[in-house]
């Protein structure tokens, strides 16, 4: 079992929760809906909009995969241990308006 990242907040309406485990899915649990989403796209390519698809049995408790490589997608099948997964966040501390008056002409 891998140790949470982020301490988990539940919502006081509903219990629902999310928990960023270290280098491991999303742990979600308080029988929070799960449906499947496709993006439609246009004759390009382009995105448009999301299609509503199936929706998953409700549960207690769901792993949600998060290094993109589960055979079970959008469960967690464990890959994230074979493959060395880091789910480090990367995204820069420095506000995008900061970044972009520093970037060079």
């Amino acid at each position: 079992m891998t140790k949470p990242q982020t301490r988990p907040r539940a919502t006081p309406e509903t219990g629902a929760c999310v928990t960023v485990s270290q280098n491991g899915p999303y742990i979600v649990t308080g029988r929070v809906p799960l449906a499947k989403q496709t993006i439609v796209t246009d004759a390009e390519g382009g995105s448009q909009a999301w299609a509503q698809g199936d929706d998953y049995p409700p549960q207690e408790k769901y792993a949600l995969c998060r290094c993109g490589h589960s055979k079970k997608k959008p469960f967690c099948d464990g890959t994230h241990a074979k493959i060395g997964f880091d789910g480090t966040e990367t995204a820069s501390l420095i506000s995008s308006r900061r970044r972009s008056s520093t970037a060079p002409p």
